[in-house]
């Protein structure tokens, strides 16, 4: 079956928007004042996304949801402590979780979990949602790997650029490549 999408579940105008605002205040907050302030702007910042998403939109997606709580969890640990590490160890360990939990989930289930996620979005076999199940819980845990090495090699300043914009171009181009892919099989 080609990957299709449906029309019925479609997020309100603006709600992807409110994934990416925090990230840019974080950016421009560590341009201008370092790390720890951009950590506390992108806590506040995600906690309105959060707010705004749930009471204007009454729309609130899974990742912004988990996201926003451990933003502050981590933030608030690197603020508390004045220690960097929990801030650039959160994507590694929200990678990790991602990844691990749909690849149990396909090799000890049998089962593709995206598709509890997307099933009303796009419309697949469940061995389709298995595969791509698999094919994102290890590109989860490839970023995991990649933010371990870049944040314990690399200046503060790029692993920062790398987590706006590096994350954001590599997430880009790996989903296009499985669109292309289920489409192409379709």
């Amino acid at each position: 079956m080609a990957l299709t999408q449906k029309t019925a579940v479609k997020p309100p105008k603006g709600a992807g928007l409110l994934e990416i605002i925090p990230l840019i205040g974080f950016f421009t907050a560590y341009q201008l004042y370092g790390l720890m302030i951009a950590t506390a702007v992108l806590m506040v910042l995600s906690l309105i996304a959060l707010s705004i998403a749930y009471f204007r939109l009454r729309y609130v997606s899974m990742p912004l949801m988990v996201g926003t709580a451990l933003i502050v969890v981590f933030g608030g640990l690197s603020l508390l402590l004045q220690d960097e590490t929990f801030i650039k160890l959160r994507p590694t360990l929200v990678n990790t979780l991602l990844g691990s939990t749909l690849l149990i989930g396909a090799y000890r289930f049998n089962r593709g979990l995206l598709s509890s996620m997307f099933h009303m979005a796009f419309e697949l076999t469940p061995k389709q949602w298995r595969t791509l199940s698999v094919h994102y819980g290890w590109f989860f845990l490839t970023l995991a790997l990649l933010n371990e090495i870049v944040w314990r090699t690399q200046p503060t300043e790029l692993w920062v650029n790398y987590k706006v914009f590096g994350v954001m171009a590599i997430t880009f181009v790996f989903t296009i490549s499985q669109v292309w892919k289920f489409m192409k099989r379709g």
